[in-house]
């Protein structure tokens, strides 16, 4: 099992550290940094294209891939 990446603009130690006066910097329904969550996908997606080669070249072995950014967007959206 290989995890994703979680949503790192929504750590509250990150939301401190780059507080921003912008409100165009912050998700309207989470209030997660934008630009940092938009790394943790793009993290997310390249993780999957490089699993997926994974799988073809050891079609034998079982690679599962967590998807914590989902995961834990879900509790941030809906506690």
């Amino acid at each position: 099992m290989v995890p994703g990446n979680l949503p790192i603009g929504c750590v509250p130690k990150y939301l401190l550290i780059f507080k921003s006066d912008n409100d165009e910097d912050y998700e309207s329904e989470s209030g997660c940094l934008k630009w940092m969550n938009e790394f943790s996908q793009y993290h997310n997606k390249l993780l999957m294209q490089e699993l997926e080669k994974l799988r073809k070249l050891q079609p034998s072995v079982t690679i599962i891939y967590a998807d914590y950014y989902g995961a834990a967007m879900e509790i941030f959206l809906s506690p």
